[in-house]
């Protein structure tokens, strides 16, 4: 635990400490605008046009809020490729392939099945009942991955029409719904109109590229103010309308430029589709967490050690910018930014250093100040990642073997290491189940790497060791281990089902009692990747269809193609 005297000393030499952390500038001019975003663009222009651009890969569908809300009280729904409806008779969404299915959750039959434009295979899913919202980041004119494309698709569910469709060229980074409310977040370079480069020997590029830089940095200083603001189509009844994010509604930071804008939409899935009431954010950046009232967006300005977090209230009719702190380190990814109870935790780890720190920061007027902090919270060895559980903080290491960190954040102003969980840090998924215990799966290792088998574990708040343990070669490996969302627990009866290669999923009983294995799903042609519980009816989900088991007995009762 850190104490008073070491906090005051450590912030009082880092860049996290400055009286006046950096903000953003809002309600600017469009000629201030324009020369902030050309002058970081010029920076990082190169012979293939600008330096670090966007990747599909990094921030495409399977990216979109890859990891589950770990405060309940966030309230906020996640996009995924399956969900329960809410209210009446119990129903299921599943997107799968160009279809949107709506299913009886009872037994599995189609109640409706939408077909979906082409680009929309890998689309994810947002509902409030009524309507839902079709998110993807698919690139639908194959025009390679310099240039993707956030798409969103709103659909009656009644009738199964198309009530609108906004097209912005741009990644997918982050979606949340707090009840017929969905804040969308994509992120967007310059369209800048490079030439594409020969494909010639090394010889031949070598000669090429300088001349090339030169070229694409005319492209840019020649470049119109349309190009560097954020632009995207809406189409509705076949009509379709070009909209562009006001100057007076991107923020850029105060003492810096950047190249990309972040655009954060805010839909009423009762309304029509409409413009999204978008506000913007410039910078480098790393990170985006939202919550049903919040959302904060990490950047990282090139060649510096400190990270700046940007607070957005999201209040109902248009987000609203708040406060801005900083940090020294990169965010962690996604996974690396967790508010809770009104506080926002920050992990980040040093590219020159194999330590992390953790950062917890409250609003304070118009900054985000560090009230705690904690030093080295992987002892001696890299940090890969944190897990935020409410209170508790779980963290993945560089170290094959070893156990994780288990971080007590209950003080927010003296967050403490609570003591380690003796479980592999290798392949390791860290998963809420109740009253504060968490489950773990993964699979140990032997001394030359070769897996053992997956081990699913139920640990207490204290951390003191497992309540219990499940572990042998009969269970291969979980696709939780990568896709946090093929997780279903069932704190009240301790179900809990782990869909695991090639085509089945596990079914377990975790509870503090013990953890055993009640049986396999198996389905034949396609790997199940979700599952859902209604009443004593288990669902699981394959891109060929779903099956309906009992949850008591895993005794199947129907199947629906899909």
């Amino acid at each position: 635990m850190i104490t008073p005297t070491v906090l005051l000393l450590v912030t009082a030499c880092s860049p996290s400490a400055a009286d006046a952390p950096p903000g953003l500038v809002g309600r600017q001019d469009c000629a201030a605008l324009l020369e902030s975003l050309r002058t970081a663009t010029l920076a990082r222009t190169g012979p293939l046009g600008v330096e670090g651009s966007l990747d599909p890969s990094g921030g495409g569908p399977a990216a979109v809020a890859p990891v589950p809300a770990d405060d309940p009280s966030a309230a906020a729904d996640l996009p995924d490729t399956v969900e329960l409806l809410p209210g009446g008779a119990p129903r299921a969404l599943a997107a799968a392939g160009r279809r949107l299915f709506v299913l009886d959750g009872r037994d599995g039959s189609v109640q409706r099945r939408i077909r979906l434009p082409r680009g929309y295979e890998t689309a994810r899913v947002l509902s409030d009942g009524s309507r839902a919202l079709l998110l993807t980041g698919h690139d639908p004119d194959g025009t390679g991955p310099g240039a993707p494309v956030a798409r969103l698709l709103l659909v009656d569910l009644a009738t199964g029409g198309t009530l609108g469709e906004l097209r912005m060229p741009g990644v997918l980074v982050d979606a949340r719904r707090s009840g017929p409310l969905v804040r969308v977040s994509v992120r967007a370079l310059p369209r800048l109109d490079f030439a594409a480069p020969p494909s010639k020997d090394d010889s031949a590029w070598n000669d090429y590229a300088p001349r090339a830089v030169e070229r694409n940095k005319d492209v840019v200083r020649d470049a119109p103010a349309e190009a560097f603001h954020p632009a995207y189509d809406v189409t509705v009844s076949g009509e379709t309308v070009r909209h562009r994010v006001p100057c007076n509604r991107i923020n850029r930071p105060r003492d810096d430029v950047a190249e990309s804008v972040l655009t954060v939409f805010t839909f009423d899935l009762s309304k029509p589709l409409g413009d999204g009431a978008p506000l913007a954010v410039a910078g480098g950046h790393a990170a985006v967490h939202g919550t049903a009232t919040s959302l904060y967006v990490a950047e990282t300005p090139p060649g510096t050690a400190t990270t700046r977090v940007h607070r957005i209230d999201l209040t109902p009719d248009r987000p609203l910018y708040v406060g801005s702190g900083s940090v020294v380190g990169e965010v962690l990814g996604p996974g690396g930014l967790s508010e809770h109870k009104g506080h926002l935790r920050v992990a980040v780890g040093d590219p020159g250093r194999t330590v992390g720190d953790l950062y917890v920061l409250e609003t304070s007027g118009p900054r985000l100040d560090t009230i705690g902090r904690l030093i080295d919270v992987s002892g001696d060895s890299g940090i890969r990642a944190v897990r935020f559980l409410g209170d508790r903080a779980y963290v993945t290491t560089d170290r094959a073997k070893g156990p994780l960190p288990a971080l007590d954040l209950s003080d927010p102003a003296h967050p403490r290491r609570l003591g380690e969980l003796p479980f592999p840090a290798a392949s390791t998924s860290l998963l809420p189940s109740a009253e504060g215990r968490v489950v773990a799966v993964g699979q140990p290792r032997t001394g030359r790497g070769r897996p053992q088998g997956l081990r699913v574990s139920l640990f207490g708040p204290s951390a003191d060791g497992p309540l219990a343990d499940l572990r042998g070669p009969g269970l291969p490996g979980a696709r939780v281990e990568h896709d946090p969302r093929a997780y279903l627990h069932d704190p009240a009866t301790g179900l809990t089902v782990l869909p695991t290669v090639p085509h089945a999923a596990a079914v377990l009983s975790v509870t503090p009692q013990g953890v055993t294995r009640l049986g396999t799903l198996r389905h034949r042609s396609a790997p199940i990747t979700r599952a859902l519980l209604v009443g004593d009816t288990l669902l699981t989900f394959s891109s060929a269809g779903v099956m309906v088991s009992d949850a008591a007995r895993l005794k199947r009762r129907a199947w629906t193609a899909f």
